[in-house]
């Protein structure tokens, strides 16, 4: 992958999926109402909450950090944690703070799989251009 994920200080680097990257609320950005005699308003959909999901490889070492803080935020309310996402050409960029939403349970199989994680953010600053 073409981008660099950091969570709380930590260059996450073993990804085994993409990444998908977007606001929870797919609602667009713009709420619109029409009233009586046909009025139409229409509200700033303010988009903060974004989700971040992504594989990692079995084995890697990563998986114990994103584990740790997620502990770490249930036993102590530590989150949420720094969280920078940036593609190399640019064209995407965020920036915030997350909270891991899920981290896959582990499965003991024969077969190389990944554990899928799930991060939410609260985004300070978002830019997705082109793909």
């Amino acid at each position: 992958l073409n981008s660099k994920l950091v969570l709380n200080g930590y260059t996450i680097t073993d990804f085994a999926t993409d990444i998908t990257l977007g606001p929870v609320n797919g609602d667009g950005r713009w709420i619109e109402t029409e009233g009586p005699g046909g009025t139409v308003t229409r509200s700033r959909n303010i988009r903060n909450l974004w989700a971040c999901s992504f594989g990692l490889t079995v084995g890697s070492k990563q998986i114990d950090f994103i584990e740790g803080l997620a502990i770490a935020d249930e036993k102590t309310g530590a989150g949420s944690f720094p969280f920078t996402f940036s593609q190399i050409d640019g064209t995407h960029k965020v920036v915030g703070s997350c909270w891991i939403h899920e981290n896959q349970n582990a499965t003991v199989s024969k077969t190389p799989w990944s554990r899928q994680i799930v991060l939410h953010l609260f985004t300070n600053a978002a830019f997705v251009g082109r793909t």
